[in-house]
């Protein structure tokens, strides 16, 4: 979701969205047409749905004002994805107008993440280098399935030593109250020893919702079968957080607990 790509992975949503923006508004200042991504994701992740703050010129205020026009711009828009290829990329659900002053960064309420955990089995795990259980590589094995190929870029590979239980325990520990997910604000270290009193944020910076759940494989194959099991990591923060909670570094959590389990136990 963010504004710039690298030229060598291709355009980015945001460009392609603005490119779709110049067209629809072709005849009424689309230089002057500003979008904004509420919802930025990190990288390699996919996102379900994002919002996008739109900023159209004075002369398109019967845009805001027209349920029909709205309709009208949604069918084009998708019209257009569908006809420059990016049919099973981007699609625009619906268009809602927004109240003067909305700011993203102040008014999004929460923001919902689901990481799709693909646990490999014991034969499995074979195929991947040694470097894989130590660092919690991204790396395709020696002898890859169709199954594993599929699920490449969307899923996280885990070592066959995941535990459900565990991986559900440690959830029930972050969630306890007084974690502290993000900075909130950045603070600088001396405004902090001199014990400055700023506005209370604590229940912003805790994660409303933590859990793991049985999941599925993201491609239906008749005539392969992935003895992988799938779990789906969800949590949801309050839009405040200027520093989500990555990726690897919950993963990392739950591996080291369940290895250091597995060992004890």
């Amino acid at each position: 979701m963010a504004k710039g790509s690298d030229p060598r992975n291709g355009p980015s949503v945001m460009q392609v969205v603005e490119s779709c923006l110049q067209k629809l508004f072709a005849t009424e200042n689309s230089d002057q047409i500003k979008t904004f991504a509420i919802s930025r994701t990190d990288a390699k992740v996919h996102a379900i749905r994002s919002p996008i703050l739109i900023g159209l010129p004075v002369a398109c205020d019967w845009f805001s004002q027209s349920e029909l026009a709205r309709t009208e711009f949604l069918l084009c828009f998708n019209d257009q994805i569908r006809n420059n290829g990016f049919t099973n990329a981007i699609e625009l659900l619906h268009v809602d107008p927004v109240a003067m002053g909305f700011h993203p960064c102040f008014h999004v309420s929460y923001r919902r993440y689901v990481y799709r955990l693909r646990v490999i089995s014991t034969e499995q795990s074979l195929n991947y280098p040694n470097r894989f259980f130590a660092h919690l590589s991204h790396v395709i094995p020696s002898d890859p399935s169709l199954a594993s190929l599929s699920e490449f870029n969307y899923s996280w590979t885990i070592p066959p030593t995941f535990n459900i239980e565990r991986a559900q325990f440690v959830c029930d520990l972050l969630k306890r109250p007084g974690q502290n997910f993000a900075s909130f604000f950045l603070h600088q270290m001396r405004q902090r020893i001199n014990n400055k009193e700023y506005k209370s944020v604590t229940r912003r910076r805790q994660l409303l919702q933590l859990n793991i759940s049985k999941g599925e494989p993201y491609h239906d194959f008749t005539d392969c079968e992935d003895e992988a099991q799938f779990y789906n990591l969800d949590f949801v923060g309050h839009g405040f957080m200027r520093q989500q909670v990555l990726r690897g570094k919950i993963l990392r959590k739950f591996v080291q607990k369940v290895g250091q389990g597995h060992k004890d136990s």
